[in-house]
């Protein structure tokens, strides 16, 4: 029920949103701005809810001013609703003496809107004279001048739309591609430091990560946990692997997580001019500095932060420490806002033995998260001597093949083809036809529908039909040879064991 203290103290709040600007208000437009984001008025809860963070904080007096008048505006429409509900109670007879009491202060002028008194001595402000909040004289809208309107982006589409959408491209076929959010999961010590600016390197040179092929491209290293120790293993993939003038380190960021850093905008603007294949930032914790990690609305910064860098065309690698509570899963530690919006997770862990480290994917938008044959070691490399004449040694991952025990062992081709003719066979195999040639007894498949269902079930993760097609034939020949598989006029089919 409407009463003389709620009614007070909405009129409170308005007149103390008119008078105090600069406290409340700038912190979400600075925030926008950080972020990259359109630079239109925010809500008035947000700024309330932050603004307190920028209390000591001068802003440039425009900030100021349109997020002032968007507070404004809040403040009288819950004022306005207020006084509209105590003339309803008031024309239904259900008010009370103190709420006509305070309506009497009102002018009504046959307006919409409340004509609220103006200071003690001076007359009543006549709203009908006045623009509204956000409003000039001419009524034209000031709060959204300078923000165009959006089309919806909205497209619906058919199967056949789909088929024939263009493929999105790699930078590491299957593993990393263009606007990617990479997070790569590893406790202190657990080798990311030594695997990312191996990955960053090849992709520079245009060499393969893991055997997987590469396009080359721009790559931007920001060390912010160690700048110092990064040039060192630099050096030493130097050394290792020659020069790559494709790679490059981005020293001097400190801070992306506050929003009167210069260091958001100052990398994006780079990203923007150099238009970079990949950046890497080591880390997460050291570059958002002040996150409560666990927090929606800090990680959401940290999103939005990688996402509008994605928005040049390049993919961010973030390193990460894991989830305390769930190390063995290979989660990123924090909100779980960042796993469920990155495109890809690797999570690394030391084998038992403590001679290799293995490497799990644990989210994969670009092809399997088997994580077979992915292992590295980390080796010295000597980059020079200290000031007593003692080697100085720096970490450079070598990338093993094989497994570890502990992970499951990924099918290789050979086995994957042939496990598809086995299903197909079972599924829609005919008996072979009599004749020389032909075992007797026997199922077969034509060669064609083998190959067909081969490329449906991404034998190959290639983009390009024809490396798939000849993905395919690299595995018939060679299980041909194996004797694993006959084929004749067409047909192929699997011999029996005693063949």
């Amino acid at each position: 029920m409407f009463d003389s203290t709620a009614f007070a103290a909405h009129r409170a709040a308005a007149e103390a949103a008119r008078r105090a600007n600069d406290a409340i208000l700038i912190a979400e437009a600075r925030r926008r701005v950080a972020a990259g984001l359109p630079a239109t008025e925010p809500g008035p809860d947000d700024c309330i809810q932050i603004g307190d963070y920028f209390l000591d904080r001068r802003q440039p007096p425009d900030v100021v001013e349109i997020v002032a008048q968007t507070v404004r505006a809040e403040a009288d429409f819950r004022l306005t609703r207020a006084i509209r509900a105590a003339r309803q109670r008031i024309a239904n007879g259900t008010h009370s003496q103190a709420t006509k009491d305070h309506m009497a202060a009102y002018a009504d002028d046959g307006d919409d809107e409340p004509d609220p008194p103006g200071p003690a001595g001076e007359p009543r402000v006549n709203r009908a004279e006045q623009p509204a909040y956000g409003r000039n004289a001419q009524g034209q809208n000031t709060l959204r001048a300078d923000t165009p309107k959006r089309s919806s982006a909205l497209r619906v589409l058919t199967p056949t739309d789909c088929a024939a959408s263009v493929p999105r491209g790699y930078i590491v076929k299957g593993l990393i591609a263009p606007r990617d959010l990479f997070l790569m999961v590893a406790k202190p010590g657990g080798g990311k430091s030594a695997l990312a600016p191996s990955i960053g390197y090849a992709i520079a040179q245009g060499q393969p990560v893991f055997g997987r092929r590469t396009k080359p491209g721009l790559v931007l290293y920001v060390p912010v946990e160690d700048p110092h120790g990064m040039r060192q293993r630099v050096h030493a993939l130097k050394r290792e692997r020659g020069d790559a003038a494709n790679f490059l380190i981005v020293e001097g960021v400190a801070d992306l997580f506050s929003a009167a850093s210069p260091d958001p905008a100052a990398l994006l603007e780079l990203a923007t001019d150099r238009r970079p294949a990949l950046i890497v930032i080591d880390t997460m914790a050291a570059a958002w500095r002040g996150l409560e990690e666990n927090e929606g609305r800090d990680m959401a910064r940290v999103i939005s932060v990688c996402r509008s860098l994605n928005e040049t065309g390049t993919a961010v690698m973030l390193l990460c420490h894991p989830n305390k509570s769930a190390v063995s899963d290979g989660i990123a530690r924090g909100h779980s806002s960042l796993n469920g919006d990155a495109d890809v997770g690797m999570a690394l862990e030391w084998a038992a033995d403590g001679g290799a480290i293995g490497v799990r994917l644990t989210k994969n938008r670009n092809g399997p998260t088997h994580g077979a044959g992915m292992a590295f070691t980390i080796r010295g490399v000597r980059v020079g001597t200290d000031e007593d004449g003692d080697a100085i040694y720096a970490p450079v991952a070598d990338e093993i093949e094989g497994t570890l025990a502990a992970h499951r062992k990924e099918p290789t081709a050979n086995e994957t083809a042939l496990a598809i003719l086995t299903g197909l066979i079972a599924s829609e195999g005919q008996p072979l036809p009599d004749g020389d040639g032909y075992p007797p007894g026997l199922s077969g498949v034509a060669d064609t529908a083998w190959r067909d269902e081969c490329d449906r079930r991404r034998l190959s993760i290639s983009d390009v039909a024809a490396n798939r097609g000849r993905a395919f034939q690299r595995a018939f020949k060679k299980l041909l040879a194996d004797r694993a598989v006959e084929a004749r006029d067409g047909v192929v089919w699997i011999p029996r064991p005693d063949a």
